[in-house]
This record gives structure tokens, C-alpha cells and sequence, in this order.
């Protein structure tokens, strides 16, 4: 089994230097609206997320190409994206080892069950 807490600081390594913005009030205020809590847009915003960042310079987009694997542009078709200010060099990435992106998932679901109400 790969070391998964290496994996998490290679993850938040890779969104501090890339500045990825995770806060929808912050994209709110950009006049962005993300769908979902953690800042992220669906494949349907590549299109809204690249015009944006033609109009604003300074932003670029991170490509989530899958669950396991981010790169530091725009790739078309991925099924989710993110914003960023920050260090925009395109050959940035990170890949995760299945084994790692099945147990984030574990903890994801587990998160999310234990934040639903309970009827």
C-alpha cells in the first residue's frame, strides 16, 4: 500500500504552489459560481473557466483529467476543473496510485455520511 499522508502533502503542496482556489466565496467574487463545496467545476465550465482566464491573466486552470490525476492546465473534456493564481507552469502534475485514490474515496464517503442528518 502506498503511503497515503505522502500523497496528502504532495496534494496540498501541489494546491499552495498552484494557488488553487477551494473557496466558492472567493469565486463568488470573481463572479465564478463553483458546483460544489470544494471549489471545483464540472466539464460543462472548461468553456466559462478559460474565457475568464483569458479576460484575467493572472488565473489558470487546473485539469482534474481523473480522480487520480491533476494537471496544472486547461485540458479539454476533464470532468472537473478548478481555478488557480499561482504558479501556472503547465508541466506541473499529480497522479495518485489507485490503491491511494480508493482509500481518499473511503474517507470522502465516510465524511460525507457522518455529515448527513440523521432521519
Amino acid at each position: 500500500m502506498a503511503d497515503v499522508t505522502h500523497y496528502k502533502k504532495l496534494n496540498g503542496d501541489f494546491c499552495r504552489r498552484t494557488g488553487l482556489i477551494s473557496n466558492p466565496d472567493k469565486l463568488a467574487l470573481l463572479g465564478l459560481h463553483p458546483r460544489d463545496a470544494a471549489g471545483g467545476f464540472w466539464t460543462d465550465d472548461g468553456k466559462r473557466l478559460s474565457a475568464f482566464c483569458r479576460k484575467n491573466p493572472d488565473y489558470h486552470i487546473i485539469s482534474i483529467v481523473n480522480p487520480g490525476y491533476k494537471v496544472n492546465r486547461f485540458v479539454a473534456g476533464c470532468y472537473r476543473y478548478y481555478l488557480a493564481k499561482g504558479d501556472d507552469n503547465p508541466d506541473l502534475q499529480l497522479e495518485y496510485p489507485p490503491e491511494v485514490v480508493n482509500h481518499l474515496n473511503s474517507e470522502l464517503l465516510l465524511c460525507v455520511r457522518s455529515a448527513k442528518p440523521k432521519l
